[in-house]
């Protein structure tokens, strides 16, 4: 007798493929905008974290290569895209995803939006990691990374879980400048971030966290 999971109309479809994402694709064509449109991008998101962590602790999956640019580097990526004919989306955070035949999968990011700019904090990072940060090689060219402690303020100041983990994993593994990740949350995030940020370094155990307010 069949019952009803056994039933064909609840049969679960097969499972595809693993998703796989190789980023250089993705990478070289960034550099195509950046150099066509003459606008500065820095390497962010996901594959930044990885980057600034040991190999053991590499085990989340990322999509797509996220690039923090300013408003007005927007602004000239999206013609240079018109242009070409080539298609865009925007983005409800504040830019513009590129997908191109599950080979390029590329989010130019500003954080400008209706309910929150992050766009001063991303155009700090930008300038800083244009004028101090390291590079890694996307095959015919370089594309600048951003630096961990601007880094560590983005992922803290999404408020979402998944990206306040990758701040904690940044925090433990890599070489972050305390005092200097402070300063930008404190001057671009405002004081519930900075409380946030606090929190998370108690948690961890930080030689460098501040005392819990009243506590000697």
């Amino acid at each position: 007798m069949t019952g009803k999971y056994g039933d064909p109309k609840n049969a679960r479809d097969k499972p595809g493929r693993l998703p796989v994402f190789d980023p250089n694709p993705s990478g070289r064509f960034v550099r195509e905008v950046l150099n066509e449109t003459g606008v500065n991008g820095v390497l962010i998101g996901r594959l930044a974290v990885w980057l600034y962590l040991s190999s053991e602790k590499k085990q989340a999956f990322t999509k797509d290569m996220d690039i923090a640019v300013t408003r007005e580097g927007l602004h000239r990526i999206r013609k240079w895209l018109t242009d070409r004919e080539i298609r865009y989306l925007d983005l409800a955070i504040g830019g513009i995803n590129v997908e191109q035949a599950g080979q390029i999968n590329v989010d130019f990011i500003t954080r400008s939006c209706d309910f929150g700019d992050f766009s001063p904090l991303f155009e700090d990072a930008v300038q800083c990691a244009v004028e101090n940060g390291d590079s890694i090689d996307v095959g015919e060219g370089r594309l600048v990374v951003v630096s961990p402690e601007h880094l560590t303020a983005m992922k803290i100041g999404t408020g979402e879980k998944k990206d306040e983990e990758d701040a904690e994993a940044l925090l433990v593994d890599a070489n972050i400048r305390i005092d200097a990740t402070r300063g930008l949350i404190a001057r671009y995030l405002g004081p519930g971030s900075l409380s946030r940020f606090e929190v998370m370094l108690r948690k961890i155990g930080h030689p460098e966290a501040k005392a819990v307010y009243g506590r000697s």
